[in-house]
């Protein structure tokens, strides 16, 4: 299905916010605001949450969440996002929302930033208002680097603090198995033990790779320069991959900050198979989580 994907019910909104992955993922180095310079190619794929959005007459913006580990207050990305985008273009609104989570959370998968996305182009069915792609994109921007990415419908190419999006090219469907172990990793601890590299790892094959639909050649190209540093800050990575690899995939990779990785696979058979495989992987802290999804277009 395109993604996000907005359903309109008799008297509120459903959106199925999907999770992504990096297939690549480099850091270029500090701005001046203090964010990192990215280059990202991001692939949404079937995992989804799915939001529910009511009008709220009383102007009151609330969350509920069935994850009780989710804070449901401001500090949340769809409280943020709902409330960037009424005081900007809906005054005096409210909304409730209902969020139903199934993508994991500290795993570099994005579920976050795209529900922050969701809440957007939800709330525009709810409040009757309509946004120019600009003002939507800023919105998604000042709410986190790779909320407006999860506006496209399709891959990307982002760079920037992740929020300049370009749409990616791709020549067939991704078929792949992300394994997420218990423990979760932040991006700030992921930062704190990141070292700059002198040389920059291009996205040219990696994108011409996914243009192609050449799965061998996006197996071998899959980078992501904050592996490194997230497997020191959690030493199990560094066999969950071995033993991730070991089953014959086309490629691992790590995606986002962590603590979640890709391995791709060959077609939908393969990427059930290796599913089948990682049951058994686990770490010091527990068993792994198994989820196998394709791209959503």
């Amino acid at each position: 299905m395109p993604v996000p994907t907005v359903v309109r019910l008799k008297d509120s909104v459903q959106v199925w916010s999907p999770a992504k992955v990096n297939l690549h993922l480099e850091v270029h180095g500090r701005r001046p605001d203090g964010y990192h310079e990215l280059s990202t190619l991001i692939v949404p794929v079937s995992l989804y949450d799915t939001l529910q959005l009511w009008d709220c007459p009383t102007g009151r913006i609330w969350l509920e969440c069935d994850e009780p580990r989710l804070p449901t207050g401001p500090e949340n990305l769809i409280v943020q996002a709902a409330t960037r985008l009424r005081d900007r273009y809906a005054p005096g609104r409210g909304a409730r929302i209902s969020l139903n989570k199934r993508i994991p959370f500290e795993a570099g998968l994005g579920g976050g930033s795209g529900n922050a996305a969701a809440t957007i182009l939800g709330l525009e069915a709810v409040w009757g208002i309509s946004l120019q792609r600009d003002q939507r994109s800023a919105v998604a921007a000042e709410c986190g680097s790779d909320v407006p990415c999860f506006l496209a419908e399709a891959a990307s190419w982002c760079t920037g603090r992740g929020e300049l999006v370009v749409p990616a090219t791709m020549g067939a469907r991704l078929h792949l198995v992300i394994v997420k172990p218990l423990e979760g990793l932040s991006t700030r601890a992921v930062f704190s033990c990141f070292k700059m590299e002198k040389e920059a790892v291009s996205g040219e094959e990696v994108r011409g790779a996914l243009a192609a639909g050449n799965m061998p050649a996006l197996g071998k190209a899959l980078f992501n320069r904050l592996e490194k540093a997230a497997c020191e800050a959690l030493g199990a990575l560094v066999d969950l991959r071995a033993s991730m690899l070991a089953a014959g995939p086309l490629g691992v990779v790590m995606t986002g900050s962590g603590s979640a990785m890709v391995a791709l696979a060959s077609s939908a058979d393969h990427a059930a198979a290796l599913g089948r495989h990682y049951r058994d992987l686990g770490t010091a802290e527990g068993p792994v989580r198994i989820f196998v999804v394709a791209s959503t277009e």
